[in-house]
């Protein structure tokens, strides 16, 4: 299966590169020259509950993390300094 790349990935680079998101097969380029910091695995609670870790990768260069999840091939989303700021500005207001 191809990679996919979700809506929620498309709409924050957008919104953090103001331009159109790359596609899946440039998304694989940046992965090859990041840093793989966590593998995408299912992990189980003692009761059974299961919990999907997802795959995450570090583009020091770029300034961002990228998280897959492989056992759908898609990418999920996208991380930048810009997200801390915006989430940080979100919760100023909620006082």
């Amino acid at each position: 299966m191809a990679l996919q790349l979700s809506k929620h990935f498309c709409e924050q680079w957008e919104r953090y590169f103001n331009g159109k998101a790359p596609t899946p097969g440039q998304v694989i380029r940046i992965i090859g020259q990041s840093i793989w910091l966590q593998k995408c695995c299912l992990l189980y609670d003692v009761d059974g509950t299961q919990h999907k870790q997802l795959a995450t990768y570090w583009h020091p260069d770029r300034k961002l993390v990228i998280k897959v999840d492989w056992l759908e091939n898609k990418v999920v989303t996208v991380i930048t300094p810009k997200t801390r700021r915006r989430k940080m500005n979100f919760n100023k207001g909620r006082g």
